[in-house]
């Protein structure tokens, strides 16, 4: 028999092998027709859908080739009818009977919850849900608590393909809520959230090829204990909070995805019911959005890879778990960019944020600055940061792209790693533009965080900013904080610092820096400066390096300071001590250097030797401990060949009674004044404070005196 509509079947009795051909849901062509036949009784209770009753005198059950679609249950996707009630009767029916539910393409507007339930009876459930030009859209004009997409229930496994989620976000009026103030600014959150995909405590999702617009939300939300959430090739478009967040302790896989306008706030909005405007001009408090990631994660793996980000508000991809449990993350082939002037974070903002960490990888992506909000708080734009409970690890950060030669903040680090215990770390490969406060900075704050092994290989890092504080590569404490570095490589790096002047000489190394085992190797410093800043225990191999303006050592400690510096271009070596310790804490030797001069306190057991020394204003090897009870045992000064400036000495040692010499050679030296004015080729401050000291075969020529005190 034909049947114009389910209504019409509603009404229609029937008999035992009865088939009823139903020309649609409402009207003929609609989509929601098909094949039923007659059955006294059903298994099914009647839903509107694949069951209708028919007056209480039996059933009307459809025929079905595992799929079945949301019109066959009423929905009209006009974008005017209400269709949540039939989406809802929709999906519990295909979670109960592991059905495919398509959405024909229309406009289904939707109010609240469509649930897919996998219960936990089931050992085996799953689900897909696909669409074709489907669109999910907010019912309402002012925001609710709903989730468009809900998933639950241990044993669920989903697949959701080819829909669109519209939460409306520029239709209604925009709802916040106010914090406490933090970092000095007034931070606020959002109120009233929609979320596109929720999955609470699944086994497993699949977003494909589903498209996030609009959403006073979240795009994707995934907590408490979901096992796998992978999404690909998904849009996401001016998601107000986060775009896709893992709250979970399993896997996360993002790929081939495009995120865009997250996390912004509106123009005008109402923060705890008040009307703001985002410059302050109503309602007279400027508030700063606390979130606005890309992807959020807080799993034991996650992987997020050739994706891109556009105007991200806090960070795009950040990884995040517990204190104590091991995570991975990998982030690759990503590209990120910053160019909206409402990019305004309450939390210090970045692209790439890796805490908590057991390992990581952040390798080949492309991020790119150029506009943020002015007033927007300092950010990284890579951060790795641990805590001092995890004792192994391995983080790499290789390959990336950072470019912020046109933006308009430079209040930035470039990459910050901070307290990372125990850990081997890999920067190799970089390329960073722009300015910034430092390219590479170790920042500890908290007593005991330490790394194994520290590597820095072929980077190219130019820092245009001409700020004091500025510097390539850096390290800093907090108050109270502490750590070491226990092997440190920095080899084949270019590295070049905007703020170069007399006055000031950006430092690579920051204070307090215990490196036992260091390489300071085939670097190009382009005039800038080596600072090895109260350094303490420790060996520098300091070789093959060229462009150095000074290679600085400030020592603090009584404990010895090896150094070994060779085949180099320095001008100025300056090695000296903090406090008036009666020990020498320097030794090794500085060979074969090409140098405009040589300045050191006290040594014990060192060589200087085989050098060229051609100093501007000063004298060319210089001995002198400035006043501290330092006395210099075992120097060897031979086989160097140093030109004397007008006014200045080839060698000169400022022996005293306090610091005397002793043990120690000067030999086959060529001192040449180039008939300079006031020249002095070997000075000694006194005849005496020296024991055991051979002076001999040294070429002193065009000097105006070759020799002071040398008895």
């Amino acid at each position: 028999m034909i049947i114009q509509s389910i209504s019409s079947l509603s009404t229609t009795p029937g008999t035992a092998n009865d088939v009823a051909e139903v020309l649609g849901y409402y009207t003929k062509g609609d989509d929601g027709g098909g094949s039923f036949y007659w059955s006294a009784t059903s298994v099914v209770a009647p839903n509107g859908g694949t069951v209708i009753s028919a007056n209480g005198t039996g059933f009307w059950i459809k025929r079905l080739n595992g799929t079945v679609s949301v019109k066959e249950f009423g929905a009209k996707g006009d974008g005017v009818t209400d269709d949540t009630v039939f989406l809802q009767n929709a999906a519990k029916y295909v979670s109960e009977y592991k059905m495919h539910l398509f959405f024909p393409p229309a406009s289904y507007l939707v109010g609240a919850d469509i649930t897919f339930n996998g219960l936990t009876a089931k050992t085996d459930y799953s689900c897909s849900i696909s669409g074709e030009n489907a669109v999910l859209i907010k019912k309402g004009d002012e925001n609710t608590y709903f989730n468009m997409f809900r998933f639950e229930g241990a044993n669920t496994r989903a697949k959701v393909a080819g829909i669109t989620f519209d939460g409306r976000r520029d239709q209604i009026n925009s709802y916040w809520a106010g914090r406490e103030q933090q970092f000095g600014v007034w931070p606020c959150i959002i109120d009233k959230r929609t979320v596109g995909i929720a999955s609470i405590n699944i086994n497993a999702i699949n977003i494909d090829r589903c498209y996030f617009q609009n959403i006073h939300g979240r795009a994707i939300y995934d907590y408490y204990t979901s096992k796998l959430i992978t999404v690909t090739n998904s849009y996401f478009r001016n998601i107000a909070e986060n775009a896709c967040t893992s709250e979970s302790a399993g896997t996360l896989a993002v790929a081939d995805c495009h995120f865009e306008a997250i996390g912004i706030m509106p123009e005008n909005f109402f923060v705890n019911g008040t009307a703001y405007s985002f410059d302050g001009t109503v309602g007279g408090t400027k508030w700063y959005h606390i979130y606005g990631d890309g992807v959020s994660s807080r799993n034991a793996y996650t992987k997020v890879s050739d994706c891109t980000f556009i105007n991200i508000n806090r960070i795009a991809v950040v990884s995040d778990v517990a204190s104590g449990t091991k995570m991975d993350t990998i982030c690759s082939n990503n590209s990120i960019l910053h160019d909206h002037l409402r990019l305004r974070c309450a939390n210090p903002q970045g692209s790439i944020w890796l805490e908590q960490g057991y390992s990581g990888m952040i390798s080949n992506n492309s991020i790119k600055y150029i506009n943020r909000a002015v007033d927007d708080l300092p950010g990284a734009v890579i951060s790795i940061a641990q805590s001092s409970d995890a004792t192994e690890g391995r983080f790499v950060v290789d390959g990336n792209l950072i470019d912020t030669t046109l933006a308009n903040k430079t209040s930035m680090s470039a990459i910050i790693v901070a307290n990372s215990p125990n850990r081997q770390l890999f920067v190799n490969n970089n390329h960073v533009y722009g300015p910034f406060i430092f390219c590479l900075n170790f920042s500890f704050q908290i007593t005991g965080a330490s790394f194994n092994r520290v590597s820095i290989i072929n980077n190219h890092f130019d820092n245009t900013s001409t700020a004091a504080n500025s510097s390539c590569i850096n390290k800093e404490y907090l108050q109270n904080a502490s750590g070491t570095i226990e092997e440190f490589t920095l080899k084949g790096n270019f590295l070049k610092q905007g703020n170069l002047s007399d006055t000031r000489d950006p430092y690579l190394f920051g204070v307090e820096a215990t490196y036992p085992i260091n390489y300071i190797e085939d670097n190009n410093f382009n005039n800038a400066s080596i600072s090895l800043s109260y350094a303490r225990l420790g060996t520098y191999y300091i070789k093959g390096n060229i462009g150095v303006r000074f290679l600085r050592s400030l020592l603090d400690t009584t404990d010895k300071l090896v150094v070994k510096v060779m085949d180099n271009e320095i001008d100025y070596i300056q090695m000296h001590n903090q406090f008036a310790v009666s020990i020498p804490s320097m030794s090794g030797h500085i060979l074969r250097n090409k140098l405009k001069g040589l300045s050191i306190h006290a040594a014990d057991d060192l060589t200087i030797s085989g050098n060229e020394i051609s100093p501007e204003n000063t004298n060319g090897i210089n001995i002198n401990p400035l006043g501290k009870n330092i006395a210099t045992n075992k120097l060897r000064i031979y086989r160097n060949n140093i030109i004397i400036p007008a006014n200045f000495k080839g060698i000169s040692v400022n022996n005293s009674p306090s610091a005397p010499l002793t043990n120690s050679i000067i030999s086959n030296n060529t001192i040449d004044g180039e008939n300079n004015t006031a020249t002095t080729g070997v000075n000694f401050a006194t005849a005496g404070n020296r024991s055991n000291v051979v002076f001999q075969d040294n070429t002193i020529v065009r000097v105006t005196t070759a020799y002071v005190n040398p008895a």
